[in-house]
């Protein structure tokens, strides 16, 4: 039976791409595309899809908090697998626009923020406008027909759009990447396999050192990420989110999360999954 699948569309975002790559290695998935994150969220929460595939960290922006602050709050959704996307990000508009005479870049935030200081360098008069992707904003350029706005992001659909790339990767990293999830309706279970373990916590209040006796129940693990999130619950309050390289089925890592739940003032294991390499 077909599995239905979300991301954030229309064809042609970053998301469409990373989910290509899981389609190369599940033929039986249907891609259903959103307009908004939010939408793609609720989709897999509420059954509409079985699965969607979510950007959660990049690596010049870090943290998307859109979707992780879905996790730390969904009871019963769960990352279940993992992609590493190159990113390039290009400037797209019509031909014989001239970048300097430039009044508006048109992306979606992350790529917006992930190529500010192309922007500044050689477009220093314009302003930044955002909307829900990178094809949203190509399509915008191309049905205003004003050499004086470009878009920022994914070359692929210049074509359908009769656009053209005017510089290529501008991003300020050059070899950006940005990871995406898979997310299902999941339960973990002690027997799951598992490469890599994600968690997020809360500490109790007024307890000083309260990070440092956590991390050293975690000292002899191999943790690939630690970044705090305000919890939007009280000014000074955090949620701490933790990456493990390891087997969710092992018996010491197990016991060790449960050392560390029990020191904690919320806790969740956000997922326990395989990384899926891009194709």
């Amino acid at each position: 039976m077909t599995k239905k699948i979300a991301y954030l569309g229309p064809e042609g975002t970053f998301s469409y791409q990373a989910t290509r790559s899981l389609l190369f290695h599940h033929s039986d998935f249907e891609a259903i595309p959103f307009e908004s994150m939010y939408k793609v969220l609720a989709a897999v929460e509420g059954g509409a899809t079985d699965f969607a595939v979510v950007p959660i960290e990049n690596l010049v922006e870090g943290m998307i908090s859109e979707p992780l602050d879905f996790l730390v709050h969904s009871d019963s959704v769960k990352i279940v697998s993992e992609l590493i996307e190159p990113i390039q990000l290009d400037v797209i508009g019509l031909a014989g626009t001239i970048l300097g005479e430039v009044v508006e870049v048109i992306s979606h935030a992350n790529p917006v923020g992930q190529s500010r200081q192309f922007v500044r360098q050689n477009m220093p008069h314009s302003k930044e406008v955002l909307v829900q992707s990178t094809v949203a904003a190509i399509e915008t350029v191309a049905s205003r027909k004003d050499k004086h706005v470009v878009a920022i992001g994914n070359s692929s659909v210049n074509e359908r759009y009769g656009v053209v790339t005017l510089s290529e990767n501008v991003g300020d990293v050059k070899n950006n990447k940005t990871r995406f999830v898979l997310l299902q309706k999941h339960s973990i279970n002690d027997s799951d396999i598992s490469e890599k373990i994600s968690l997020v916590f809360s500490l109790p209040k007024d307890q000083p050192g309260g990070l440092y006796r956590i991390l050293g129940l975690l000292q002899n693990l191999n943790l690939t990420k630690i970044e705090s999130r305000p919890s939007k619950d009280v000014l000074g309050s955090y949620y701490f989110f933790i990456d493990i390289q390891g087997d969710y089925s092992d018996p010491v890592i197990q016991q060790t999360l449960k050392d560390v739940k029990e020191k904690t003032e919320t806790f969740k294991i956000l997922g326990a999954y395989k990384e899926i390499h891009s194709c």
